[in-house]
């Protein structure tokens, strides 16, 4: 499905663009995003007519602002296809490599590895907090009794310390 991107900046931004995000949501945008001038919006190309919504809405003819906006028509992708591209392995120090199966495991020798398929997925391993506790659980010369992923998303943690567990490395 094709998509609009809707950039509009407003100045004061405050309040004005969280007021559009709620009127825009009311026409059909899906997703926002806050940018330092204003925001981005975005919605299927099914919408409509954009510049007859705005008209509709907080900033049409409103003397308290100074606004100016942009729209462009976004041609279907695959996002998760577009997004695989980009996704880097998370190396923990020179001990644990976390990769998709699109990686080359070769290119990571003397590391544990887990696989792990992302797809937009909390718990890849990019989070700051995922790779600190990674390096905790390397770290630990004994395991507790139990472990407890919270949150785990794809599980990376809890792959590793069933991995530790069982001394798979």
């Amino acid at each position: 499905m094709d998509y609009f991107e809707l950039t509009v900046n407003i100045e004061p931004r405050d309040p004005w663009s969280d007021i559009l995000v709620a009127e825009l949501a009311e026409f059909g945008f899906e997703s926002f995003v806050e940018t330092d001038l204003g925001i981005q919006a975005y919605a299927p190309i099914q919408i409509g007519d954009v510049s007859t919504i705005l008209k509709e809405t907080c900033i049409h003819d409103n003397p308290e602002i100074r606004v100016d906006w942009k729209l462009e028509e976004i041609p279907h992708q695959n996002w998760n296809a577009t997004w695989e591209e980009s996704f880097d392995p998370v190396l923990v120090d020179s001990r644990l490599a976390i990769i998709a199966p699109f990686h080359d495991a070769a290119d990571f020798p003397n590391r544990e590895l887990i696989v792990i398929q992302p797809q937009m997925s909390f718990g890849t391993g990019h989070h700051q907090t995922t790779y600190l506790m990674s390096q905790f659980v390397l770290d630990l010369h004994l395991l507790p009794e139990r472990v407890l992923d919270m949150g785990s998303g794809t599980g990376v943690l809890g792959i590793l310390a069933e991995k530790k567990e069982h001394k798979i490395f």
